[in-house]
């Protein structure tokens, strides 16, 4: 165990393999997440860090597209759908 170089009053046992350095909860983040690292495959703080950023994503909501009118058949049978990522109708065949 080793003190938060952040935080002198708390201990931890986080310690960055590539810097030397302890890091506590709070603190818990890559300092080099763009640079190479050996460790980063059985890295902890890594590890853990990639997950609380795929929690965050899961709680955010997601935002619903409104459904449009995007045309009818000859048949009468209409087409409603949203606009996806590009503008392009992605269209869902309502009966």
């Amino acid at each position: 165990m080793g003190k938060c170089t952040c935080h002198p009053e708390k201990d931890t046992s986080f310690q960055c393999m590539k810097h030397g350095v302890f890091l506590c909860d709070e603190c818990l983040a890559c300092r080099d997440p763009q640079l190479y690292c050996k460790h980063r495959s059985a890295c902890p703080i890594a590890f853990i860090e990639k997950r609380r950023k795929r929690l965050q994503r899961q709680k955010q909501p997601s935002i619903a597209l409104p459904a449009v009118d995007r045309g009818t058949f000859p048949s009468g049978r209409v087409v409603k759908g949203h606009l996806g990522f590009f503008g392009a109708a992605q269209a869902e065949d309502m009966d």
